[in-house]
């Protein structure tokens, strides 16, 4: 049963990958996908810098996400940022 709970919210949330992310974990990664730095992000959200980088490197882990340049494309592609 719980296997079968995990399954339906994983396809309700196919289109949207960033949805099952804790608020500012998914902020912090919209955040850096757009091009702010950690300080910028720390200015904008209550968050320490090292809370920064710890939660973007968690979400792009599971997302399978190497590096930025993959982040910013996952992002275009997401419609969490668009290509200037």
């Amino acid at each position: 049963m719980i296997d079968e709970y995990l399954r339906q919210g994983a396809a309700a949330s196919g289109d949207r990958p960033l949805a099952r992310f804790y608020s500012p974990k998914r902020e912090s990664l919209q955040l850096a996908a757009k091009g702010k730095s950690t300080a910028e992000i720390t200015r904008i959200l209550p968050l320490s810098p090292k809370t920064v980088a710890t939660y973007c490197s968690r979400v792009m882990e599971k997302l399978g996400l190497k590096d930025l340049p993959a982040l910013i494309k996952f992002a275009i592609q997401h419609g969490v940022t668009q290509a200037e």
